[in-house]
């Protein structure tokens, strides 16, 4: 983390320091305290010096692509240059729409976001960006400068309170809506916002869908072409994996946005807990059907200072079993003067953490080389139900979608806690790939693409059994679809095993929605610094972060009984 006035030998010496503890690649991240201005002069000197430094001693170099997070703004260079490519959104009064500015702000700025939906916008920030570091640096592509790391992009619409009952929009979106779906958008727009039964549910799964290739093709797939045509590799994370309504609201899907990744990337924050189950299977699972190079996770970051080497151990040791190939330590910070050591803390060079860092280094090492080629297959796959979520996604009400978002976190803490391996996979996986394996699970699924009920069909006729939690499949994405979507259904239901959801199903949420809200409040409101030290003050008053993975659901003998 790159978080003052840069040094040269202070750069230099910390270079030669993280060799010696056995590390032969870094990531540069722009951070909150940084004195030298970002992508200036001094910036980019600052980079031949380590540049160089890392060549001789045969180094690679990652470049993270913005000053703190999210990527996509430029330190808010884009918008400054264009005004136009400030992030829209879309709002409906009265039966009449409004477009408007979206007021989401990145961390630590006081400017805008930009619009990840247009290209052109995205084009200015590969210009503002990564060209900068071709112009300066090409002769280190592909050599010492192995790629870039992109962090949490997003739509960021009607999400942790700001632009609430709005969806996004951006220009192209009415043409590119009708090239992909065959109708206008501006004919069923308005049912987006209502209740209408099938033909709502329609409306909202062609306008995600639309959403998420949109944000695909503009963001991902620009940003992976543009390096893969100049030597490096392109890798990251989005935000908030381990919710589907979090997802859907600021990535569209998940999945989606992994395939134009080189590694499949995860964020492991601020604890162990349950929820980072779901985020590390989703990395694996994206890593092994889009075949990349593996999963990457960025962990540690706000652990905190009293974070134990036994703890980071053990994170580790978890971590690579559920599918880890690459560990990058959040963080080794350049400074801790003042406010810079509240910032999502610890740094790994603290002595207490720095004195024996090797030996965390060949542990975790160790662990990844011995796991190749141990993997089981799994026997289970849990079905990723985003359509039922998009189907649901009320602009002014994501109470079903949060059930079945909930349901979605019950199936997967069941599977995990009776210790079985499984996979997560969608509609692309089940249609271009089939389902390989003995069992499928479905939480809350209520909405089906015809094409992929048919594909169950097929697995049932071979063999497969069929665990649903929660309600079973009743509604196909088409409505035009539904009479062959119920007769399919009608044929093969017999052999649903449906599992009854526990009573206290509640106590299974990551949190209350009054927490959430609360959380999503500071996080806006409040700098990452004085969340920090809140939690820090929480601490002494006898508050404690949990650190376990154990979350009873109440259906795991249930569950057992039926694979056993």
């Amino acid at each position: 983390m790159w978080n003052d006035k840069l040094e040269k030998e202070t750069l230099l010496h910390q270079l030669r320091e993280i060799k010696t503890k056995g590390m032969n690649q870094i990531i540069i991240h722009p951070r909150f305290g940084l004195e030298t201005e970002y992508l200036s002069e001094g910036w980019f000197e600052a980079i031949s010096w380590v540049l160089k430094e890392a060549e001789k001693q045969e180094m690679g170099i990652w470049i993270y692509d913005e000053l703190n997070w999210p990527s996509g703004y430029a330190a808010g260079k884009v918008i400054k240059k264009n005004p136009e490519f400030q992030a829209m959104n879309l709002v409906m009064n009265n039966g009449s729409f409004e477009k408007r500015k979206s007021n989401w702000k990145p961390a630590y700025f006081d400017g805008y976001y930009i619009d990840v939906l247009n290209p052109k916008a995205v084009r200015a920030f590969i210009e503002e960006v990564y060209e900068q570091y071709w112009q300066r640096f090409n002769k280190y592509f592909g050599k010492t400068i192995l790629g870039f790391f992109t962090d949490e992009p997003g739509i960021y619409n009607n999400f942790s309170g700001v632009d609430p009952g709005s969806i996004p929009w951006t220009e192209q979106l009415p043409s590119f809506f009708q090239k992909l779906n065959g109708y206008p958008l501006e004919e069923k727009l308005g049912l987006i916002w209502e209740e209408n039964g099938h033909p709502t549910i329609e409306t909202r799964i062609d306008f995600w869908k639309t959403i998420s290739f949109l944000y695909q093709e503009s963001y991902f797939k620009q940003l992976q072409s543009w390096c893969h045509q100049h030597g490096v590799l392109f890798i990251g994370h989005v935000l908030g994996e381990e919710s589907l309504v979090e997802t859907a609201k600021t990535q569209g899907d998940f999945f989606s946005a992994m395939e134009f990744l080189d590694f499949a990337g995860y964020d492991l924050l601020n604890s162990l807990t349950p929820k980072a189950i779901i985020a590390a299977k989703l990395a694996q699972s994206a890593s092994k059907y889009f075949d990349l190079y593996g999963v990457c996770a960025e962990t540690f970051g706000i652990f905190g200072w009293d974070l134990t080497k036994e703890q980071m151990r053990k994170v580790a040791k978890w971590q690579v079993e559920m599918g880890l190939d690459v560990l990058i330590p959040h963080a080794l910070y350049y400074s801790l003067r003042g406010s810079r050591y509240d910032d999502c803390p610890p740094s790994l060079m603290a002595d207490k953490y720095w004195e024996d860092f090797e030996k965390f280094v060949s542990f975790t090492r160790d662990l990844t080389s011995k796991k190749k080629g141990e993997t089981p297959k799994p026997k289970i796959a849990i079905y990723y139900p985003i359509e039922s979520i998009w189907g649901y996604l009320n602009p002014n009400n994501c109470s079903k979608a949060e059930f079945i978002d909930l349901v979605f976190r019950t199936a997967s803490f069941t599977v995990y806690n009776t210790e079985f391996h499984f996979d997560y996979i969608d509609r692309n996986v089940v249609t271009k790939k089939g389902i390989s394996y003995k069992y499928l699970i479905l939480p809350e699924t209520e909405i089906l693409p015809v094409e992929v009920l048919e594909a169950i069909s097929n697995f049932i006729s071979n063999g497969g059994q069929v665990i649903v939690f929660g309600n079973p499949p009743k509604l196909a994405t088409k409505e035009e679809e539904q009479s062959s979507f119920s007769r399919i259904y009608n044929n093969i239901s017999d052999n649903f095993k449906c599992l009854p959801l526990p009573k206290n199903l509640n106590r299974i949420s990551f949190s209350a929605k009054s927490t959430q809200e609360a959380k999503a409040f500071l996080n806006i409101h409040l700098p990452p610094i004085w969340l920090a030290r809140a939690v820090r003050i929480a601490k002494l008053l006898g508050y404690r972060k949990t650190f376990s993975l154990k979350l009873e659901t109440g259906m795991e003998e249930e569950l057992k009984n039926i694979i056993y």
